[in-house]
């Protein structure tokens, strides 16, 4: 260019080197044209970069045209010569994405400030964390329309990093401050160092185990425990293995710098950046006097920051840092060892006064008295000063204070017993120990009255025994003895043909008195577990009395008494069918058994106020008024033992009574006296009229046929199979008797033909349950076919879990014959017999 500007460039005055590049260049084959052509606005802003002596950049155009001075030298990685005047993104390329926004904002007239931006550099293919501060603002022309950006930048890389760094050290000693031990500093480091992974993207902190020459993990970031980078114990003397230069580091007793990571433990996936990091800084922990290293700290130096020596220094400074806190734990912990053991002399005679469950009281040689925590509430106003005060001077008292409760007549009496205390022959104090015996008292009073209490519940548990036993001996003797008539009668039928309707009736009579037994004793299992139910209903009471003479008249026929029935006309109940006739029949049954040959037996139905009166009155034995209050009672008699005249477990009376307030009654009895019998009258409430009709309960309307009906019976026990299945073909059933659920299955599998299933629950191998959930799994209508549990398990929990197993009914047992039949035509339905 000689010795002068070309007229075109006269306008740009020095600039140093970058003015000379622009000046040379030649601009025609860029977007902003020959320089000759350029705008004076361009030029007047192209010459203020030029003079400023900070790093400016110029983006001019809609192509962001760049345009820079000498001072963009200076920043970290500035723009190349070949830049100028190209796009402004070919420079700062991969941190383009995050500064386009700024100049796009500024383009549209919207001024920016960047305060300490952070920037990732491309250096040699490799990303570098730079941080640069600056604004972005419009360049207007003539027609103040924007045309460019001026953007002033400074590089304030380190500046941000001295700051972070700082704060990184200031906090991590913040929070090693109070710790007591090396884990817990390194632990506490830990937790504040994982804020600042862009300096650590890992540390790892080692503790030497003093037993043995190994350093054990105790705490880190980034790394989990149990990569190759950090495996849980490192051995400090000949391990190669581990990839970490121990003995080197160690050797020099300083940080050491530890290269090409990936190569010793492959890829490390850590820090906040996708590169993993290529170095380490390895720091030693040693303590005054130590030859070993009481700790070793790995950190990672970032994949995007050059290990200067800026850098290096932070490393060191934060190994110092740990090694300081150490340093202060053990000294803090000699501290506190020294202090816990003054504090321990001082706490022990306090610790023993407060764990004496009595009240004790100490004086000092000065006579300042100290108590436990017991002694004021058991003290009060006692004297117990005075009492150490003249221990002080050599006095020992014993004495029984009384002291009045507040609030109550009662008194504590404390025993207090007072003493000096001395130190080779000095007194120094005086102790008073001071004993709650107001129990002990009151124990000692009552313990006549606790053993006449304890003697009377030993008679009643030995007489509750007694009544258990015979209870016992009574329910096997009314069990055994129908047993012995049948088996008697059956021997006897077997030698005597001619007796044959005499035998019949009395092994009725026999079955009929054992299945009574098993109900009464069923029913009052129900009743002391709260389960005994009844169906209310509206009904007519007539009928199940007049059901109950008619069970009762055979027996009444028997012993020559006269069985009469009285029935007024009354309104409609509200009751249990059911249970009303057991009632009656509870109630003839005692009146029969307690009257005599010759007597009378009376029922009669009355109307009362609000309801009906049932009464049955005898000319029996009665009973004495003394015995009234146990008439009702469970498991009483007037007579009890072996010579009482008639049986029975006593048991029909406490039914009687519970079944009647479960339908609303009440139910009481009367007796003029011994010998001159008894009258027992129950009322129920009246039905109140609805409008709706009673249900019709008549059991003598059940059709007690089965003809045409196909049965399948299954019971394991041949006895009660043979008998059962006789009794459902007399009534017309076509029935297939099997003895178990295997036998079942294979039948119902070849047919489904058959109108209802009866089986028992308690089988061999596969019970009635198995059966049940085999057939409801079957495939077409068989699997719909109506069944029953033909069952000796009569309680109430068994009935619920029959039908919850899919049975429809629950049959027990103990049923007669025609109450078989007619729970069996309830569960096939009113449906026309089959040919």
């Amino acid at each position: 260019m000689g010795g002068g500007l070309e007229p075109s460039t006269t306008w740009l005055v020095n600039g140093g080197e970058m003015g000379e590049r622009i000046r040379a260049k030649d601009w025609s084959e860029t977007p902003l044209g020959p320089i000759e052509s350029w705008p004076a606005c361009l030029r007047t802003v192209v010459s203020l970069c030029m003079a400023s002596p900070l790093p400016v950049l110029i983006a001019w155009g809609p192509r962001r045209v760049m345009l820079y001075n000498d001072g963009c030298r200076a920043l970290s990685g500035g723009p190349p010569p070949h830049l100028l005047g190209q796009p402004l993104g070919e420079y700062w390329g991969a941190s383009w994405a995050e500064l386009r926004d700024h100049y796009d904002k500024a383009f549209a007239s919207q001024p920016v400030i960047l305060e300490n931006q952070p920037l990732f550099r491309d250096r040699g293919g490799r990303l570098e964390e730079t941080f640069v501060s600056g604004t972005f603002s419009p360049i207007r022309d003539e027609s103040r329309a924007v045309v460019g950006v001026w953007n002033p930048l400074t590089e304030t890389t380190r500046q941000v990093l001295h700051e972070r760094r700082t704060r990184a050290l200031r906090d991590v000693a913040m929070a090693m401050a109070n710790a007591q031990t090396l884990p817990e500093v390194f632990t506490l480091a830990a937790r504040t160092l994982e804020g600042y992974a862009h300096d650590l993207p890992f540390t790892l902190f080692y503790v030497r185990d003093t037993r043995e020459s190994t350093l054990r993990l105790v705490g880190g970031t980034g790394l989990p425990p149990g990569t190759a980078a950090s495996p849980p114990l490192l051995s400090t003397h000949g391990d190669t293995t581990s990839g970490w230069p121990l003995e080197e580091v160690l050797r020099a007793r300083r940080p050491v710098q530890v290269g090409h990571l990936e190569q010793r433990f492959g890829p490390l996936r850590c820090g906040p950046y996708p590169e993993p990091p290529r170095e380490a800084v390895a720091s030693p922990i040693f303590l005054p006097g130590e030859q070993e290293p009481t700790a070793l700290l790995l950190a990672g130096v970032s994949a995007r920051l050059e290990l200067n020596e800026p850098y290096l220094e932070f490393h060191r400074l934060l190994a110092s840092a740990v090694t300081t806190a150490a340093l202060q734990g053990h000294a803090r912990a000699d501290w506190v060892k020294s202090r816990r053991r003054e504090e321990q002399h001082a706490a022990e005679l306090e610790a023993v006064i407060q764990s004496i469950p009595d009240g004790v009281c100490i004086a000092d040689a000065s006579g300042h008295i100290r108590a436990n925590r017991i002694a004021p509430e058991i003290l009060g106003s006692s004297g117990i000063e005075d009492a150490l005060h003249r221990a002080l001077r050599g006095e020992t008292s014993t004495r029984e204070v009384y002291l009045a409760q507040s609030g109550t007549e009662k008194q504590r009496v404390i025993r207090s017993a007072t003493a000096p205390v001395r130190l080779r022959e000095t007194i120094v104090g005086a102790v008073s120990i001071n004993v709650d015996i107001t129990e002990r008292k009151r124990a000692e009073a009552e313990r006549e009255v606790l053993l006449a209490n304890e003697q009377a519940a030993r008679s009643e548990a030995e007489r509750a025994n007694r009544k258990k036993d015979e209870f016992l001996a009574r329910v096997s003797h009314e069990l055994a003895t129908p047993l012995v008539g049948m088996r008697l009668w059956l021997e006897l039928l077997q030698t005597d043909e001619s007796r044959r309707t005499e035998a019949i009736a009395a092994l009725t009579q026999c079955t009929q008195t054992q299945s009574r037994i098993v109900h009464d004793l069923l029913d009052t299992a129900r009743v002391l577990s709260g389960k005994l139910s009844v169906m209310i209903e509206a009904c007519e009471p007539g009928e199940p009395i007049q059901a109950a003479v008619a069970d009762l008249t055979p027996l009444a026929r028997q012993k020559g008494l006269a069985l009469e029935m009285i029935l007024q006309e009354t309104t409609l109940v509200q009751a249990d069918p059911r249970r009303m006739r057991q009632v009656v029949s509870n109630l003839l049954s005692n009146a029969v058994k307690f009257t005599p040959p010759g007597g009378r037996v009376e029922v009669r139905l009355e109307p009362e106020r609000g309801g009906v009166c049932i009464v049955v009155q005898d000319t029996g034995r009665g009973f004495p008024s003394e015995f009234q209050p146990l008439l009702f009672s469970p498991f009483r008699q007037e007579e009890e033992g072996t010579t009482r005249a008639n049986g029975g477990l006593g048991l029909g009376l406490a039914i009687v009574r519970q079944l009647v307030e479960l339908q609303g009654g009440t139910v009481w009895a009367e007796s003029p006296g011994r010998g001159q019998g008894a009258i027992f009258t129950v009322w129920l409430p009246a039905h109140e009229d609805t409008g709706e009709p009673p249900r019709a309960e008549n059991t003598s309307a059940v059709v007690l046929q089965l003809e045409g009906l196909r049965l399948l019976l299954v019971e394991d026990d041949d006895l009660t199979r043979t008998a059962v299945a006789s009794i459902l073909e007399h009534h017309g059933a076509r029935v297939e008797a099997v003895e178990s659920v295997a036998s079942a299955l294979s039948i119902l599998s070849g047919t489904s033909g058959f109108d209802a299933l009866v089986c028992d629950i308690a089988m061999p191998r596969e019970d009635g349950y198995c059966l049940i959930r085999e057939v409801r799994a079957m495939n077409g209508p068989i699997s719909q076919v109506p069944a029953a549990a033909f069952t000796a398990h009569m309680r109430e929990e068994d009935r619920i879990q029959v039908l919850e197993a899919g049975f429809q009914m629950h049959i027990p047992k103990s049923l007669e014959p025609d109450q078989l039949i007619a729970q069996l035509r309830l569960l096939v339905g009113e449906r026309s017999a089959k040919s």
